[in-house]
């Protein structure tokens, strides 16, 4: 079993942990120019080139076509997901930095010093190779907050000595995440073949009327309210319109997954 990181937003992160979110879809990259018929979506084995003669590569869990290959993002059913989002750090002041540099062999201080500082959890994670001492004594955790659903921290009187930071989700390391999905199904489609079923899976609330504002987008019959496959192709266009609209209807991996954590 394998654990991949995938990024949500909090609103994406509140409906997987209320259960309203089971699917979610990402545009592949590079596109194909075209897809087999039926799309296969399968653990195989691509052929290299290496000393100038082809052999088999590593098996590989994706799509492929008579051009080349695509590895899916998401892994193969059974694999994990731990889940990025947007999150808060302790920080701590240390002692001073005084920077400097190497002139002629000789390292020469520059004049000044700097305030250095690290996370309030630095001590419990700097082991080697990285990982978490199996010995803590202490709640690594207390340190982290959620953007997603914890309150924004206070700011501590003594702002000089211990503050919170905001990190991006991206930044956020695996330890510190709190959701893990278990991947039950992975398979490749056109954006615009998403279904009510799948939209609501997608976590996209209930059809929204719109009295005189009839839908003009591809795809969809012109009339004066809003299913939520519109709602889910509105929300695809805020991420990836300027690269993957809907209006051209990309390729994408769709993901089917339950919580484990």
């Amino acid at each position: 079993m394998t654990e991949i990181p995938i990024l949500f937003n909090g609103e994406m992160i509140r409906a997987i942990a209320d259960r309203l979110k089971t699917q979610t879809r990402r545009p592949m990259k590079p596109q194909p120019e075209y897809m087999l018929d039926p799309i296969p979506c399968e653990w195989y084995t691509p052929t290299i080139i290496r000393g100038g003669e082809e052999m088999p590569g590593k098996d590989i869990y994706g799509t492929y076509n008579d051009d080349r290959g695509w590895k899916s993002p998401f892994g193969a059913p059974g694999d994990l997901l731990y889940v990025r989002e947007n999150f808060w750090h302790e920080n701590i002041l240390v002692e001073p930095y005084y920077p400097g540099h190497y002139e002629d062999g000789e390292y020469i201080d520059d004049g000044y010093s700097v305030e250095r500082v690290q996370p309030e959890w630095y001590e419990y994670t700097n082991t080697p190779g990285g990982m978490i001492a199996d010995d803590l004594s202490a709640n690594i955790l207390d340190h982290i907050r959620y953007c997603a659903t914890d309150p924004e921290p206070e700011r501590p009187e003594n702002v000089n000595q211990r503050w919170w930071e905001k990190r991006p989700s991206i930044h956020m390391p695996e330890w510190a995440c709190r959701t893990r999905l278990l991947v039950k199904r992975v398979w490749v489609e056109r954006v615009q073949s998403i279904s009510e079923a799948d939209a609501i899976a997608e976590g996209i609330g209930p059809p929204q009327d719109y009295p005189h504002v009839p839908t003009d987008l591809p795809g969809f019959e012109t009339r004066c309210y809003r299913e939520r496959a519109e709602q889910f192709a509105d929300l695809w266009d805020s991420i990836y319109a300027a690269k993957y609209p809907w209006a051209d209807n990309p390729w994408v991996w769709a993901c089917e997954f339950e919580v484990k954590t």
